[in-house]
């Protein structure tokens, strides 16, 4: 194809001239011309052709200096001045005075061209520029040749020179350089770093223009390219070494050209980049091995130090310190000299230090402790063998460590704290120290040759290894571990063989005396031929000899014995337990047993049921007792596990395991147990303990010596505590148990007790502690099947936790393998004394309370002891109407309507021993019924009450108090107590317990805590007199001692009256004055503190009657009888009028509903509302005893008739005519006539008497009819006691039947009739009160006489002596009980003549209380006698009634204060008159106010007493004195005197009498009384004296100034009627002349002419009518 090329427009490139740009005319095809000149070259070149883009550019010139690219682009821009349009960009070379302009539009540059342009007034040439060939549109190019200068490369000498002389690296250089035109002239010298390229071009050289232009670029890079691949590396080496090392440079051997070079200090190593590191490392090493040879020829140094201790450096050698060095700095040397305890480091100086300071660093790193070790082990401890063994210890355990032994210390050191550990305790076990305590028998062995034989033997067989040392009462093995138990073995056996013992072979009493009296020679030759020595003693067989020998020789003479035959034989004749015990029976016995080989004895003198055989002695119990041992078993290798309850100090074993607390006090529990019966050496090693130790660590265990005990050692023992059993507490437990069994086995022992460790105080659960102590036995005996121990014994004093071993035993060794054994009385290995136990049999349901006798039969009476708490509680003491009783015992099982129980606010009864307790046996339910009513606890002075669940109780009230803090806490505890006792009554609760509060853990004063109780029960019984409460009981913990003797004390202080005359009740008890009256011993003296039914309650038939003191409105009876008139009148009567006003409206209508059956039956029921009781049964009131026994009847019958349970009585008739014994003996007598004839649901009768005084008279009727009723009730109310023959049972012990055969036939044929019998048909039998009827049966039972009662009276049999001996003590029971009628009847007149009354203190003041009827007779009659005073016993306190000083005392009691005030009043029926009208109006009984001295009064009363009184005293205050109840007696007494004596007779006079202060109150509110008044005269008798002027009582001695001087006198009216002449000593007027005893006179006088005083005898006959208040001027 051909192309049209527009001419002239050939452009050639600028630089290449290949490349030119063309332009033709039309379209072409570009692929078709491309492949057209590629088909067809063009001088033999291929033309290569491309498109060239439409410039956008023009090439501006001729461009000022001062023109910028901004400026031209902004020129360009500006259509206006250039035709131009957006620039894109502006290339300003300034320096050659052009620019290039590129337009975004190319079509702009056209019109740019088109214009002449202009700019900063020069004129600019502006073309089209090709980017393609470089140059503008139109510009020609000359081309001309110029051959490039010279080339100088500079660069490192070192690389030149080597490129120089490298013969390929030149080669390849300059070839390459050949290619480039170019020549290298290599410089002449070898330090020079520059190099000159000469070029080659020239004009011949195709295209040489342009290489010309890039040949020096291209020549350098090519050389600098050669020079880079060469690398140089410079190494300093200082000048002292240079030559050395230049001298060894040829030990170098590089793999690749490298050149050295030295300069100066510096070795230069050139060479290829790739080789030359490796080269470079071994010149580094090279240049620093020679460096370190030059150091060490200057700087070598050798030490020696010597400062460590020797242990030190012993540890450094095992830590292997050398080795480690000399691997670490092998060019030094380490070496450790332990003879001379030096270390010498040799090396270089730096080294040197550096191995020095290490050394030092290492040591301090070593961790040491000491261990204190005993004294005796110091020495084997230093013994180089034992060093030895230690050491070999370490090297099998890998540890590093190394020890040394100091007095009694080893010092330990090891690599690090975990490594010391356990070389302390491989340390601490090489070496064991024990002890073989000798018994007595053994010592002396230790003097023979075959000991030191032994000795001699081990020593010589274990070196060094052994020490044994002989102290007074063991031996003293100190040795390794690893001979330990072979060395023991030895010594225990050599003891075993040799030893000879002595060992009690005891048998039941009655075997022995077989053995012993009939076959002693059948025993002497079982002995025959063994090495044992055997004696006979009185209650058995001592063996001598060697353990096995006497073993042997013990089993024969246990089957020997087993053969003994054991019948029973009864005989039954009269009176034949006695005669069987008499000196007759006793030598018929032994007759018996002398004539036929047989021991013949009663069944009472034999205590034993069995024929259990006992060794006392080396064995211990061969069958455990009974009532100690529950459960046994035998376990691996026939050892016994023995579950024991009781106190396992009494065991005859080994070894005694003691838990002990990390401080090893003895204090409390066991521990203080072991210290009392062993004694003090126990404490002081446990001391010596722990001043070594500090402490005992949690499961350490620690051998003491057992002191005085069985026991040849004790274990003490650190249990785990009990946190919440995920603590890995079981194990722990395991761990003690194991450790506790292998010590002692290891030891030797045969037998250990152990208690059930961590219960208790480290809180361990019970169940869970013994599962696991006994599963830890087990295992202990499968892994240590060659372990000495022989018996385990599992002990503990309380059920639940023994049982817990009993069952674990079973548990672990099946129920079948374990033999459990019932609890029974302890069977004592020596014969008990005999004892007085009966030996009538009882008859068939014949016996009941008043005569019930246990069969009896002694030598003597047995002394009775008066101890309270064997079997019974405290004698109870009455406070007001409360019966108050301490108790030992637990109060969960108390029975009682309310228990109280203290406890922690939250109400969690697992806090505090009570509550625990009561949650126990009460069940879940009273926790939940509290957590449900109290979900937050209660507050300070609250209470919680809930039921009783399974408790014995009705209700529980829980309380919390604070720990102890003196009086706040005292405070709280009253209140605590007062809120109790008024909930209880709000329950209508007649009894409630409490336990000794606060005297636990809270700290409290165990003496405060007593009587703050004991005073809160008197507060509330004088505050409520007639509260429901009755009983309240304190509960005492048995084993609190220290509470026991403050309780103890205090219920002795009430008792006396040591509470300010509080807690005694002034009741006379004949039979407690009976027992103790004369010299003479009466049987009441032998009676028990407390008889059993001797209380306010009887049952007759199948009623309980009970007498209460109290209001009957407050019963909660089904039924209470209330008196009333035919109408049902309840405004009439003190009864009807409570219930009307308690009852309301509503009991009002339906009585009058009921009044018509009233009147036709005298009997109404009607409902009770408001009451507790549910209905009121009314009746018309009776006038006679009898016709209230009709109404009695009547009520029993229509309650039995309304099916009532129960119905209550007040005192009927006791207001009306009828006096208290009269009613109460009819009442009792219709209810016994009731119970006859069928009670049907009615079985509880209550007469509830609201009079206290009238409580004793209904107590006695109560017993009379208890006596009445034996002979009225029939059945099994009367006694039969022992009517058939009595019977003994005779036991006979022999080897053959047919000997017992013939000695019972002797025996029957010996026997003959020795009974005989007495009867007493006295009637007062019938009248006998419990404690005369127990004093019956003591005396029977002191004389060995049977007892039983008949139609007619009571009937004694046995033999002569003893039924006279019994006869006599009955004959003066029964005189006595005669005679205490007698009184009694006497007494009873004497109530309505004569009263003393003893005054009691009170917060509200002085309080008159009446004697009881016949304590009143007693003091009344001595009285009257003129004795000094009276005395009586109450309580067991003997009390003095004293007429000199009025005063009433404990006999011997010396302290004023301690003594109380007594009164005697003469007795009227109340006369109730007016008031004088004087009297202000006034509420009360007493009124005493100050007379106006305005008032008439007040002068009529001023001017007498200034007549009277003589002058010089001026009156301070008249005072009028206002007493109801003193002027209504004064009154009727002189109304009285005024109908006896003569017309005329002066009946009345009003006197004078001084006083002090401090009587005013008592006589104001008494009346005048000789115990607080008129004391200071006797002369005319012992009675209250009147002045007839005031003179004579205002001196000082009879008016006495107060502090101020203010003295005092009474204005009295004196009844002195009829007088005589008064007497010293006189204390009752005589008798007037008329001859009537009962006629006595008025008063006395000093003179019957001319009376200046009056004297009284009883203060009825004066009224204190005015106080005058004076002083003295």
């Amino acid at each position: 194809m051909g192309l049209t090329l527009v001419e002239g427009t050939m452009i050639y490139h600028v630089d290449q001239e290949d490349t030119a740009l063309v332009t033709v005319r039309g379209a072409i095809d570009m692929a078709q011309v491309d492949e057209a000149c590629k088909s067809k070259p063009l001088e033999g070149s291929i033309l290569k052709i491309s498109t060239v883009p439409i410039s956008n550019c023009v090439l501006v010139s001729n461009i000022s200096d001062t023109v910028t690219a901004d400026t031209v682009a902004l020129y360009f821009e500006n259509k206006n001045r250039s035709n131009g349009g957006p620039v894109e960009k502006v290339d300003l070379f300034t320096n050659q005075s052009y620019c290039l302009v590129y337009f975004v539009d190319y079509m702009v540059v056209d019109s740019v061209l088109s214009k002449e342009q202009t700019l900063d007034g020069r004129r600019l040439e502006v073309k089209r520029y090709f980017q393609c060939i470089g140059r503008a549109e139109g510009d020609t190019v000359e081309r001309i040749f110029k051959r490039p200068n010279s080339v100088t490369v500079r660069g490192i000498s070192q690389k030149i020179y080597f490129l120089h002389h490298s013969v390929a690296k030149k080669e390849a250089l300059e070839k390459e350089l050949i290619m480039c035109h170019a020549k290298v002239n290599w410089p002449s010298s070898d330090n020079i770093g520059d190099v000159e390229i000469c070029c080659l071009l020239s004009e011949d050289v195709k295209d040489c223009v342009n290489l010309a232009k890039t040949w020096a670029t291209t020549v350098k890079e090519r050389f600098e390219q050669a020079i880079n691949t060469i690398e140089v590396a410079r190494i300093f080496v200082v000048q002292d070494i240079l030559g050395k090392v230049n001298d060894k440079l040829g030990l170098l051997k590089p793999n690749a050209e490298i050149n050295i070079q030295i300069h100066e200090n510096n070795i230069c190593l050139v060479g290829e980049k790739d080789a030359l590191p490796n080269i470079k490392k071994d010149l580094e090493r090279l240049v620093q091995e020679t460096q370190e040879a030059s150091e060490k020829e200057k700087t070598w140094l050798k030490i020696h130090i010597s400062n460590l201790k020797p242990i030190e450096t012993q540890m450094l050698t095992a830590d292997e310190f050398t080795s480690r060095m000399a691997h670490k700095y092998t060019d030094c040397t380490v070496k450790i000299d332990q003879n001379t305890n030096t270390i010498e480091i040799e090396g270089v100086n730096d080294l040197v230090n550096k191995i020095q300071i290490e050394m030092y660093q290492t040591k301090d790193t070593f961790q040491k402790t000491d261990i204190n070790i005993p004294r005796e082990a110091v020495e084997i401890y230093m013994s180089s063998i034992v060093k030895d063994f230690i050491d070999n210890k370490f090297k099998r355990k890998k540890v590093v460590a190394v020890w040394e032994a100091t007095n009694e210390t080893l010092l330990v050191i090891s690599r690090n704290e975990e490594m010391l550990r356990e070389t302390v305790d491989i340390v601490r076990n090489a070496v064991k120290i024990g002890k073989v305590y000798l018994e007595p028998e053994s010592r002396s062995l230790l003097q023979l040759k075959p000991w030191e034989h032994i000795v001699t033997t081990l020593n010589k067989e274990h070196g060094g290894k052994l020490s044994i040392k002989v102290t007074g009462d063991a031996i003293i093995i100190i040795c390794t571990d690893d001979i330990h138990n072979s060395v023991f073995g030895t010594i225990n056996a050599f003891l075993d063989k040799n030893t000879k013992y002595t060992d009690k072979l005891s048998f039941p009493r009655d075997i022995h005396e077989l053995l012993l009296r009939h076959h002693l020679q059948d025993m002497l030759h079982i002995a025959k031929g063994q090495h044992v020595e055997f004696r006979e003693q009185s209650n058995g067989f001592e063996l001598i000899g060697t353990k096995m020998e006497m073993q042997s020789i013990r089993k024969e003479l246990e089957s020997f014995a087993k053969r003994v035959k054991r019948k029973k034989h009864l005989v039954s004749k009269p009176g034949i337990s006695e005669f069987m015990d008499s000196e007759k029976g006793r030598f018929i016995l032994k007759s018996v047993g002398r004539t036929h080989p047989v021991v013949v004895r009663t069944s009472d003198d034999d205590s034993e049921d069995d024929n259990t055989i006992y060794g006392t002695g080396l064995f211990g119990l061969i069958n455990p007792p009974a009532e100690s041992v529950l459960a046994s078993c035998t376990g691996s290798g026939n050892r016994k596990i023995h579950v024991f309850i009781g106190d396992m100090t009494d065991l005859n074993v080994d070894v005694f395991v003691n838990t002990a607390n990390e401080k090893l006090s003895l204090l409390s529990g066991l521990g203080k147990a072991l210290v009392q019966k062993g004694g003090d050496a126990i404490t002081r090693e446990c001391n010596q303990y722990i001043e070594t130790n500090k402490k005992m660590g949690e499961s350490a265990l620690f051998a003491s010596t057992a002191g005085n005990l069985k026991a040849k050692r004790i274990f003490h023992i650190s249990g785990p505590r009990w946190k919440d059993g995920h603590q890995g507490e079981d194990d722990k437990l395991a761990e003690v148990v194991f450790k506790a069994l292998h010590q002692a086995s290891g030891m030797g022992y045969k037998s250990l007790a152990m208690p059930a460790i961590s219960c208790g105080g480290y809180g361990y659960p019970v169940k869970r502690a013994t599962s696991v102590i006994i599963t830890s036995v087990k295992n202990f005996f499968r892994e240590v099947q060659d372990s000495e121990l022989r018996e385990i014994y599992l002990c503990d004093m309380k059920e639940e936790t023994v049982n817990g071993f009993v069952e674990g035993l079973e548990r672990e060794w099946g129920a079948s393998n374990v033999q459990r054994f019932e609890r029974k009385k302890s069977t004592s290995v020596i014969t008990s004394p005999r004892t007085s136990v009966g030996r009538m049999e009882a008859g068939k349901n014949n016996q009941d309370p008043v005569f019930a006798h246990e069969s009896m039969r002694s030598r003597g009476p047995p002394p009775l002891k008066r101890n309270p708490w064997i079997g019974t509680p405290l004698q109870p003491i009455k406070l007001g109407n409360i019966s108050v009783t301490v108790h030992k015992a637990e109060i969960a099982m108390h029975d009682i309507p309310v228990i109280v129980n203290t406890t922690s606010r939250n109400l969690d009864l697992n806090n505090g021993t009570v509550s625990k307790t009561i949650l126990r046996q009460a069940g879940h339910e009273i926790q939940d019924d509290l957590k449900q009513m109290f979900p937050t606890g209660i507050s300070e002075g609250q209470v919680a009450i809930t039921k009783g669940y399974k408790l014995k109780c009705s209700n529980v009230i829980h309380g919390a108090v604070s720990n102890w803090d003196g009086q706040k806490t005292i405070d709280a505890l009253k209140s605590f107590l007062k809120i109790c006792f008024e909930e209880t009554q709000k329950l209508n609760h007649s009894g409630i317990a409490f336990p000794a509060i606060g005297t636990g853990n809270l700290g409290y004063p165990k003496d405060v805590v007593a009587t703050e109780m004991f005073t809160a029960v008197s507060e509330f019984a004088a505050k409520y007199p007639q509260s429901s409460i009755t009983n309240v009981d304190f509960i005492l913990y048995p084993k609190d001692g220290e509470t026991i003797r403050a309780f103890e004390q205090e219920i002795t202080n009430w008792s006396k009256g040591s509470r300010k005359g509080q807690g005694r009740a002034r009741c006379y008890d004949h039979i407690e004055n009976l027992a103790k009256d004369g010299a003479e011993e009466h049987i009441y003296d032998e009676l028990p503190d407390s008889i059993p039914g001797n209380s306010n309650e009887i049952v007759i038939g199948n009623v309980t009657i009970s007498v209460r003191q109290g209001d009957i409105t407050q019963e909660n009876a089904d039924c209470i009888v209330n008196s009333s008139n035919e109408d049902l009148d309840l405004e009439r009567g003190n009864v009807s009028k409570a219930l009307a006003k308690i009852c309301g409206n509503e009991l009002l209508k339906q009585a009058k509903s009921m009044q018509g059956e009233m009147k036709r039956g005298g009997l109404a029921i009607t409902k009770a509302p408001g009451l507790q009781c549910r209905n009121i049964m009314h009746v018309v009131a009776r006038d006679s005893a009898p016709g209230w026994k009709e109404v009695i009847g009547k009520c029993l019958k229509k309650a039995k008739a309304e099916r009532y349970r129960s119905i209550a009585f007040p005192a009927l008739g006791t207001g009306i005519r009828v006096v208290a014994a009269e009613a109460a003996h009819v009442m009792f007598q219709a209810v016994t006539e009731f119970v006859t004839g069928g009670c049907g649901s009615l079985t509880d009768v209550r007469f509830v008497i609201y009079q206290p005084e009238m409580v004793d008279t209904f107590t006695e009727a109560a017993r009379h009819a208890k006596g009445l009723g034996l002979d009225v009730v029939g059945g099994s109310q009367v006694q039969q006691l022992s009517d058939k023959t009595s019977s003994v049972n005779l036991i006979f012990y022999a080897l053959e039947d047919s000997s017992i055969r013939n000695a019972i036939e002797q025996l029957e044929s010996l026997i003959d009739g020795e009974v005989h019998t007495e009867s007493f048909e006295n009637p007062v039998i019938k009248r006998l009160d419990d404690r005369q009827n127990q004093a019956i049966k003591r005396a029977a039972e002191k004389f060995n006489v049977d007892l039983k009662v008949t139609d007619k009276g009571v009937e004694i049999v046995g033999i002569m002596t003893n039924v006279h001996n019994a006869s006599t003590c009955i004959n003066r029971i029964l005189n006595d009980a005669l005679q205490i009628e007698s009184d009694k009847k006497s007494a009873l007149l004497l109530q309505d003549v004569v009263q003393w009354y003893y005054i009691e203190v009170t917060e509200e003041g002085d309080e008159l209380k009446p004697y009881d009827q016949y304590l009143n007779f007693l003091i009344e009659k001595a009285y009257k006698n003129q004795d000094d005073s009276a005395q009586y016993r109450e309580n067991s306190l003997e009390i003095v009634v004293d007429f000199k000083n009025l005063q009433e005392y404990e006999k011997g009691e010396t302290d004023e204060n301690k003594k109380t005030k007594i009164v005697r009043k003469d007795v009227y029926k109340d006369i109730l008159t007016e008031t004088p009208k004087e009297w202000k109006d006034m509420k009360g009984n007493l009124l005493v106010h100050t007379l106006l001295n305005v008032d008439p009064k007040y002068a009529e009363i001023e001017k007498a007493f200034m007549a009277s009184a003589g002058s010089g005293l001026t009156v301070q205050k008249i005072e009028m004195v206002q007493n109801k109840s003193l002027w209504h007696q004064y009154a009727a007494k002189k109304k009285q005197l005024e109908g006896q004596n003569p017309p005329g007779t002066v009946n009345e006079r009003f006197l004078w009498h001084g006083t002090s202060e401090d009587t005013v109150d008592s006589v104001n509110a008494h009346g005048f009384n000789r115990s607080y008044c008129g004391k200071n005269a006797t002369k005319f008798g012992d009675g209250v004296y009147f002045a007839v002027n005031a003179d004579y009582s205002v001196q000082d001695t009879y008016s006495r100034p107060d502090q101020i001087g203010v003295k005092r006198m009474y204005y009295c009216g004196v009844l002195t009627g009829e007088y005589t002449v008064g007497q010293r000593g006189m204390r009752v007027l005589p008798s007037k002349p008329s001859g009537n005893p009962h006629d006595v006179y008025d008063s006395a006088t000093n003179d019957l002419q001319k009376p200046i005083m009056f004297i009284i005898f009883n203060d009825t006959h004066a009224y204190p009518f005015y106080i005058i208040n004076f002083k003295r001027a």
